[in-house]
Parts: structure tokens; C-alpha cells; sequence
């Protein structure tokens, strides 16, 4: 399974690649980074984050999740049917980018609590409880 993980803190980091050891994540802590990596290469789940901060420095692009769902309709139709997972303790800023991608034709779009005993591995798949 590759899994492309985007948040800027690197604890969250450590431990999602703890939970899903036989994993192929690639960890990407911007949405710069992000965007770009989409770009290379499809994924079979896409993790996201709402805050980032580390953009928010760099000022290069706007430093949020909903940045990276709207560039996704926009530029990469051909992940519309990608499993992906908005992980944030901004509730808003998570249920933002979920509208965002079913409104922009993706399929399978969840939000998940911040509370990483609820993503489970089973089988090589993955188990999580939904918002």
C-alpha cells in the first residue's frame, strides 16, 4: 500500500509509520511537498492535514489543507477515485476539505477523529472509525 501522509508536525509522522509498519508512506510535512508529489506519482491513500504551519512560514502558497483539496480538482482529476482521509483538529477546516473534494467529484473522501488509536490494520487494508 503507498500512502502519501501530509502534516507538519513530525510526531504525527512517527507515529503513523509505527501504526502501519509494512506501509510504503511517503511523508510529506507541506503542501508544496504535498502538491508536488502527487504530481510524480499515484497513491492508494492520500492523508491529509488542514493546519500547516510549516507553508505558513514561507508564505510560497496559502498554508492550508483546503488549498491542496481545491488544486487537487482542479489539477488532478485523475485521483478522483483515490481513498483519502482528512486527519486535523480543526473540525471546520477538515469538513471544508471533504465538501471540497465530493463537491470536485472525488469518491471516497472521510474525515477521521485525531485520535490515532482508531486507524487499524487488518488484513493489509486499513480500518478507521469515520466523522
Amino acid at each position: 500500500m503507498k500512502i502519501l501522509f501530509l502534516d507538519d508536525n513530525p510526531l504525527r509522522h512517527k507515529t503513523i509509520s509505527n501504526l502501519l509498519p509494512n506501509a510504503n508512506i511517503v511523508h510529506v510535512y507541506t503542501a508544496r511537498e504535498a502538491l508536488m508529489e502527487m504530481n510524480k506519482t499515484d497513491y492508494d491513500l492520500i492523508m491529509l492535514d488542514h493546519d500547516l504551519d510549516e507553508d505558513a512560514e514561507n508564505r510560497l502558497i496559502h498554508p492550508d489543507g483546503t488549498y491542496v483539496t481545491q488544486y487537487m480538482i482542479k489539477n488532478y482529476k485523475h485521483l478522483r477515485e483515490t481513498f483519502v482521509v482528512i486527519h486535523s483538529l480543526n473540525h471546520s477546516g477538515a469538513k471544508r476539505m471533504q465538501d471540497t473534494l465530493v463537491d470536485g467529484g472525488f469518491t471516497d473522501v472521510y474525515r477521521i477523529p485525531f485520535a490515532w488509536q482508531t486507524i487499524k490494520v487488518k488484513n493489509d487494508s486499513i480500518e478507521f472509525d469515520k466523522v
